[in-house]
């Protein structure tokens, strides 16, 4: 905890907002002038936002996408709402005549235009804000300790479904060991029959022999298929037995490589409590998985498809009705690449008809979803030629309805079934669209 200059008051409803960060995933501070700074704290695992006030601003991360979106909006601008919630807390901020309202709850922090709704919540008292300066720099230790939790969660997780894995295979494997030595017993009794089997008669089902292993005649007899030569039923046994026989010990290699692997992530989970930090839980991770690369994937299944640096993205995400992400390409190529690699088949494609512009892609579409599909061709028309027009047709389609000719132009694709809308652009909700941009969702 920092010590205040000639024990200013504390305020912060009056307070000009002069820079926004992230210090750290779930953390974000508003620097509130020279010497005081508004950390706020939510998004899981919290289920309610944190909030305390430091004198200087915490290094951390660099500005990415939804913090320059925020910085855009909010900086320079004047704190004149500042509510504790039941969630966590409110503000608006009134920024070149525009006002904005920041909701910091378990959700996240999110930032919108302000509406001219109730907000249930209490001001903050001299007595809030005065703990808060106290609590001070301990919401970032604590935000630091839940990444910790969250990546030996994260981590935990990942290690018991690789060992899940590793233990169903070396169940596997030994059943593969016991069928090969079924089979080789099999073959041995089959080579007592090999005489009788030249003597044998069409249409036969038995085979009979004198087994001398016990040191005393017994006999001992053999079935067969009446529709196949008896010969050859031997021959087969003997056949798969070599197969067997010959796999064996690349058979026990998986097998004991299997056990190994499930000792090894035994003693990882044994120390990953230990792990300090977020980097040590990572290096223990990285050092399983160079030695089990298909068992412990340290990337979702659709980033190990992709290239191993990708460049920038190729779209901007905004948020649709209820919450739902809309994508849009951000130039030609950048179409391409989120309409053939990115979308799915039943992702919904809408594109300004006739005019060139940007492709917009909802993911995971609901036919019924009238009022997203507005917000989306909103997006589309307003990201095209038609820009400025009061009504655009829009075409949409499914993803799954769209094909790219070999030689066609960059962002140039062909429509195969579609549907049109005339969007009738309303300011309104095109102003609620872009002031959405980049938030952290993840398309569904």
């Amino acid at each position: 905890m920092g010590i205040r200059k000639n024990m200013e008051p504390l305020y912060i409803e009056g307070s000009h907002l002069t820079r926004v960060d992230r210090p750290t995933p779930g953390l974000h501070a508003l620097s509130l002038g020279a010497s005081r700074v508004l950390l706020i704290g939510a998004g899981p695992p919290r289920r309610k936002a944190a909030w305390s006030l430091v004198p200087e601003r915490p290094r951390g991360d660099p500005a990415d996408g939804p913090v320059r979106g925020l910085r855009e909006r909010l900086e320079g601008g004047k704190i004149t709402r500042f509510l504790l919630t039941r969630e966590g807390l409110y503000l608006e901020v009134l920024q070149r005549e525009l006002r904005w309202q920041v909701v910091a709850d378990g959700s996240g922090l999110s930032c919108r235009p302000a509406e001219d709704l109730p907000v249930e919540g209490e001001p903050a008292s001299a007595e809030a804000i005065e703990a808060a300066w106290l609590r001070g720099e301990g919401l970032l230790v604590e935000q630091q300790r839940l990444r910790i939790e969250a990546a030996r969660a994260e981590a935990s997780a990942l290690l018991r479904t690789a060992r899940e894995r590793l233990k169903k295979r070396a169940a596997a494997v030994e059943r593969d060991l016991l069928a090969a030595a079924t089979s080789e017993e099999r073959a041995t009794f089959a080579a007592l029959f090999v005489p009788a089997a030249a003597a044998a008669r069409p249409g036969q089902t038995e085979l009979r022999a004198v087994d001398w292993s016990t040191g005393e005649a017994r006999e001992v007899s053999f079935p067969l298929a009446p529709d196949r030569p008896a010969r050859l039923q031997l021959d087969a046994l003997f056949a798969r037995a070599r197969r067997l026989r010959l796999a064996a010990a690349a058979v026990q290699r998986r097998r004991d490589d299997a056990l190994l692997g499930v000792m090894m992530i035994d003693d990882a989970l044994e120390a990953l409590p230990a792990a300090g930090d977020e980097a040590a839980v990572k290096a223990l991770l990285r050092g399983l998985a160079a030695d089990f690369p298909g068992d412990i994937r340290l990337l979702p299944p659709s980033a190990q498809q992709g290239t191993s640096s990708p460049g920038p993205r190729c779209y901007r995400r905004y948020e649709g009705a209820g919450g739902h992400p809309i994508l849009v390409g951000r130039d030609a190529s950048s179409n391409d690449e989120l309409t053939l690699k990115v979308a799915r088949p039943r992702d919904l494609w809408v594109h300004a008809r006739g005019h060139a512009g940007a492709h917009v892609i909802v993911p995971s579409w609901n036919v019924g979803a009238s009022e997203l599909l507005i917000d989306a061709a909103t997006l589309a028309a307003h990201f095209s030629e038609a820009r400025g027009e009061d009504r655009v047709e829009v075409q949409y389609t499914p993803r799954k309805h769209l094909r790219k000719r070999r030689g066609a132009a960059p962002g140039v694709v062909e429509v195969t079934q579609e549907k049109v809308i005339a969007v009738q652009v309303s300011p309104g909700r095109l102003e609620r669209l872009l002031a959405t941009v980049d938030r952290d969702l993840t398309p569904r």
